[in-house]
């Protein structure tokens, strides 16, 4: 009886290591689709101001000038949100990783002393 249990016990941590694997990979392909999707917007903005600056080079100021300036500002703060973007989920890929460390005790100042966790 305990050797069918034990056999279930390991079949049932070998099932929830397995998804927990699923898991991870899911939230990797997720980031790094995003990440591209993210570099593609910021491309498409610099673009766009790149390509209105060149188109513009050498004109008179207008009044018919003022939605395309109003373009290039959003277009500018749309390259700086990404920016800012990418910035926040480095910096928590970071701390995730530090809290892994932490947890498993192998990070570098906390160690293995739990009154430091």
């Amino acid at each position: 009886m305990s050797c069918k249990f034990r056999f279930l016990s390991n079949r049932i941590v070998e099932t929830r290591v397995m998804a927990l694997q699923d898991d991870t990979d899911l939230v990797l392909d997720h980031r790094a689709a995003q990440s591209r999707y993210d570099y593609f917007l910021m491309a498409v903005a610099g673009s766009a101001i790149a390509l209105s600056v060149q188109r513009t080079t050498g004109e008179l100021l207008a009044w018919s000038m003022i939605p395309l300036g109003i373009a290039v500002l959003l277009w500018g703060f749309s390259f700086f949100a990404g920016i800012r973007r990418q910035h926040s989920v480095n910096a928590v890929s970071a701390l995730n990783l530090d809290l892994r460390q932490v947890r498993a005790g192998d990070h570098p100042i906390v160690g293995t002393d739990k009154h430091l966790v």
